[in-house]
Order: structure tokens, then C-alpha cells, then sequence
């Protein structure tokens, strides 16, 4: 904490931002579904070092009105993974909500001071701050109180810049063949974004049940691994 405080160019709270925060819900009845319309993210959805475990869909017959945004980030807020993180972004077009054990912090305004924001609540010093807030005892927990004591350093543009291109940064997928495929892939995977690479490694794991799906029930196979 007290290297923030004392870092040069300053510090702010996340209270002294723009944001919102968005409850999560359990819906009386959520079925799994493998087209299903939502997908619902839980604690055990989420793993350290800002990646999906799973990303499982449901159907439910309640309309759901939480959903989450781009940006918005996600915390676990209580347990013994309180403080485990993500960043939700809809690469998939599929409405995404959280049950209540997830807390959504909404940062308004341009998207790289909200990767920024999640970036820095991971660090070791975010983490630090956060666990050094928390509730204490057999049941820790996160008050969003808490959250927003969390001290940020005001770090220059082109550094949060660099940053938010580590973590989200969007490639095309347009393999020309003027090289192997393995080749161009592995050029390209040096370039994605860390939550990128997470969702398409998701996806190529959903192909390949697909194709499994398909050998065991004898169908006819057509193999595309371009997404």
C-alpha cells in the first residue's frame, strides 16, 4: 500500500471513479443445454490468472436483466478464492450473467482504463489490498466497500496502453497460406491477447467434442478449425 501512496505521478481510489455494480441471480430453474441461450458464470467458473475454467449455457424461463457487458469485471467475494478475478468480453454474442457469488464492478468510460482497472485488481499489490480489506476470520469475505478502497497508481496512457494490449488484444484469423498453418498460427497466437487466446482455445475444445459427437455416432465429418 505504501508503495502506491508514494508513487510519483499519484494515486486513486476506484471510488473516485465512474462505475456501477451489477447483482447477480439463481434462477429458480436453469437447465444445461448445449445451445443454450445464456451462459451463467459461478466461482468454479473462474480460474487464477484471468482465465475461464468452463463457460457452460443454460436455458431458463425467467428473463434475465443482469447481463454483463464488455469490461465489466468479475469477483469472487467470498470463500477461500475470495478476491479470484476475470473480465467479461462477448466474443460470442451470448448473453452472460453471474450468480450471487460474484461480484460485477462496472467501470464507465473507455475500455482500456477498464482493462487497466482489472488488470491492476489482479496484481499482487491489487490482490494485497483487497485480501488486507476484506473481512477476516472463518469466513472472509468482499463488501464492495472494500473494492472501492483499493488504491490505483496513475500510471501514464502509453503504459496502460501496453497493458491492455497483453490481456485483450484481437487478431484476425485470415491464414493466407503463403506459410504452414502451424506456422501462421503460432505467429498470431504471439500477438492475441491473453483472454483471447482463453476463448479460442474454448472453441477449439468445442469443435473437437463436436468431432468426437459426430465419430462415435458414425456421422459424416467436415473439419474446420478457422474461428
Amino acid at each position: 500500500m505504501n508503495h502506491i501512496e508514494s508513487y510519483e505521478k499519484g494515486f486513486h481510489k476506484i471510488r473516485n471513479m465512474e462505475y456501477d455494480w451489477v447483482s447477480g441471480k439463481t434462477p429458480d430453474i436453469i437447465l444445461p443445454c448445449e445451445r443454450g441461450e445464456y451462459l451463467w458464470l459461478a466461482v468454479a467458473d473462474l480460474s487464477y490468472g484471468l482465465k475461464f475454467k468452463e463457460l457452460k449455457r443454460y436455458n431458463t424461463s425467467e428473463k434475465i436483466s443482469q447481463l454483463l457487458e464488455d469490461g465489466d469485471i468479475l469477483i469472487t467475494r467470498k470463500g477461500a478464492t475470495v478476491g479470484k478475478m476475470n473480465m467479461f468480453f462477448d466474443l460470442y454474442h451470448i448473453p452472460a450473467f453471474v450468480n450471487e457469488d460474484i461480484k460485477v464492478l462496472r467501470i464507465k468510460g473507455k475500455i482500456v482504463d477498464k482493462v487497466f482497472t482489472g488488470m491492476f485488481l489482479n496484481s499482487n499489490y491489487g490482490q494485497i489490498q483487497m485480501l488486507n480489506l476484506a473481512s477476516r476470520g472463518t469466513k472472509q469475505g468482499l463488501t464492495n466497500e472494500n473494492i472501492l478502497d483499493v488504491c490505483i497508481p496513475n500510471f501514464d496512457e502509453k503504459i496502460k496502453n501496453k497493458i491492455f494490449q497483453e490481456y485483450y488484444n484481437a487478431c484476425e484469423n485470415n491464414w493466407n497460406k503463403s506459410q504452414t498453418y502451424l506456422d501462421y498460427q503460432i505467429t498470431r497466437n504471439q500477438k492475441l491477447g491473453i483472454y483471447q487466446l482463453n476463448m479460442e482455445m474454448f472453441a477449439i475444445r468445442g469443435k473437437l467434442e463436436e468431432l468426437v459427437a459426430q465419430i462415435v455416432k458414425q456421422k459424416e465429418m467436415q473439419i474446420d478449425f478457422m474461428f
